[in-house]
């Protein structure tokens, strides 16, 4: 007997589903940025250094200190380098020891493992936002618009480019918010099973959250929502409660494994940057600003990093709000993430500092609009198209050299073998240390990359003594031949020449600093990511 197989969907290659590929792609083009530099991006080496210490130490749970945040974070990476390791064995006949010394030479490889990871991770936020947009919005050119604006945003693309901590949490909120969701559209449907699977999930996903990360203590709104929204079903509301009690038992759990690291961090936060102990550093703590005035700043932030959604959402609000459920669901945890990082992070004035802090609402923002009964407009065009240059430069500028790179291969190529001696004062750039060198760095510093360099006198082919920020307080003889000394500003004097500089910006642009600001018109004039550097040779010196 021959059984009928049941026609599927085919793929078709429409422009939804080319956007759609475009986007994916997209993710995992400039991963590579900046390596081997490996101090350009914060909270990478956290997670690459965590994992392959507790590697070697043959554990799964992070030494004391070594990952203050992200504690899923961390097990996803560890899982990922696991499989790195395992999968690169055989390139050295299997050869513990012989991949061991590569990657302690060469980390770089490592790092690009957990970006790899964040732009799977990113694959999973385009899933589930272009699943709620096909719930949601009808038209196809309008569903291509809202996804188009959301991922090719510069401060979303930036940080999904990365192994920042930011992903996986902004994920595991996303993810409870996309399971609530999908509770109150079953609910509507009469579907009680899968109601009561999804607030489960909803509830789960927020702890291991607040796991991963104490700031998205915010995304709890959910609980006041799934009130609000099955409060009047008492069966739900003791499912509810025993649902709390679980996902408590696995926040306890996941907490429990890395707890010196994350209750060092919560310390951290009402001590040095909000003195609510009396302790810590008050001179700092005085100088940020107050609620109000960081509630303020953050609105500057939000204006000028996503203007296109503000633009979005004002020809959208014309049209009839389809979705009241979604649009409350969405500005809850607007609000709830704006309010509380107005009051926790507030540790600048200035407004175009901290902005990876507001990756988290673009989601959000997104999800409002798509509330909306969108009807594709001709100013998408122009919006949508103003949105997919940003981002194209964005991918262009992750692909190519920073600065760093580029002072990198200079001094490799110029003074590699020289005797000489290199007073490096760029901190993100990181030089080739030999045995001299690595001898010279302060014992809190010299970990196990440095101390095999002394042992098995490594790295001998490039010749310059090279001292930077770790290096011990120098003396006459730590001094060598020529002197030459790397700043990141020029200097005037008679007494230094110039033999090298950076191409230069007028502004530093780096994934933390400086990025996303759509009305500084000069990010798509410049040469490339980093700071300026320049390289000084002392001509008196002996």
């Amino acid at each position: 007997m021959i059984m009928k197989i049941e026609n599927r969907p085919k793929f078709k290659l429409n422009a939804e589903n080319m956007i759609i590929l475009y986007l994916a792609a997209s993710f995992f083009v400039g991963i590579w940025h900046a390596l081997p530099m490996l101090n350009v991006i914060n909270d990478e080496m956290y997670f690459t250094g965590g994992v392959l210490r507790a590697m070697e130490n043959y554990s799964i749970i992070p030494a004391a200190g070594d990952v203050p945040y992200g504690t899923l974070t961390y097990i996803v990476d560890y899982l990922a380098i696991a499989v790195f390791l395992a999968l690169s064995l055989p390139f050295f006949n299997f050869d513990i020891s012989g991949l061991k010394n590569f990657l302690i030479q060469s980390p770089a490889p490592v790092y690009l493992t957990i970006r790899f990871v964040s732009a799977c991770l990113a694959l999973v936020f385009l899933f589930l936002t272009n699943d709620i947009l096909k719930k949601e919005i009808e038209d196809a050119r309008a569903r291509m618009f809202i996804l188009v604006l959301l991922f090719t945003n510069i401060i979303t693309t930036a940080v999904l480019h990365t192994g920042k901590v930011w992903v996986l949490s902004t994920l595991l909120v996303f993810i409870s918010f996309y399971f609530l969701y999908c509770a109150v559209l079953h609910n509507k449907n009469g579907e009680n099973i899968k109601v009561n699977k999804n607030i489960f999930l909803s509830i789960l996903f927020v702890f291991f959250a607040g796991a991963n990360f104490p700031l998205n203590i915010y995304a709890l709104v959910n609980l006041p929502l799934i009130i609000f929204f099955f409060g009047r079903n008492k069966e739900i509301i003791i499912k509810i409660f025993k649902y709390g009690i679980a996902s408590l038992g696995a926040f306890l759990l996941i907490v429990s494994l890395n707890f010196s690291g994350i209750k060092e961090q919560v310390i951290s936060i009402f001590t040095d940057y909000h003195p609510l102990l009396n302790v810590g550093d008050q001179a700092r703590a005085k100088s940020n600003p107050g609620f109000f005035e960081s509630l303020a700043l953050y609105c500057w932030r939000l204006a000028l990093l996503f203007p296109l959604f503000i633009a979005a959402a004002l020809v959208s609000l014309k049209n009839k709000v389809k979705n009241k459920d979604l649009l409350i669901m969405s500005l809850s945890y607007f609000f709830s993430y704006f309010f509380i990082i107005s009051f926790v992070a507030n540790w600048s004035r200035e407004p175009i500092s901290i902005f990876r802090y507001l990756f988290p609402l673009g989601f959000f923002m997104t999800l409002a609009i798509a509330s909306f009964d969108i009807k594709f407009k001709k100013i998408f065009f122009v919006i949508g198209a103003a949105s997919i240059i940003f981002h194209l430069f964005t991918l262009y500028y992750l692909s190519i050299p920073t600065s760093y790179n580029l002072a990198y291969d200079w001094v490799g190529a110029n003074l590699k073998n020289q005797n000489i001696t290199i007073v490096n004062k760029v901190r993100a750039l990181q030089l080739i240390k030999n045995k001299q060198s690595s001898a010279l760095t302060k014992d809190e510093f010299c970990a196990t990359k440095c101390q095999n360099i002394i042992n098995y006198n490594l790295n001998n082919g490039f010749k310059p003594l090279v001292r930077d920020f770790d290096s011990k307080d120098g003396t006459l003889a730590d001094i060598r031949g020529e002197i030459y000394y790397i700043e990141s500003e020029p200097i005037v004097d008679d007494k230094m020449q110039l033999v090298y500089s950076s191409p230069i910006n007028k502004n530093i642009y780096l994934i933390d600093k400086n990025l996303g600001n759509y009305w500084d018109w000069k990010y798509l004039t410049i040469k490339n990511f980093g700071e300026n550097i320049f390289i000084y040779k002392a001509i008196d010196a002996q």
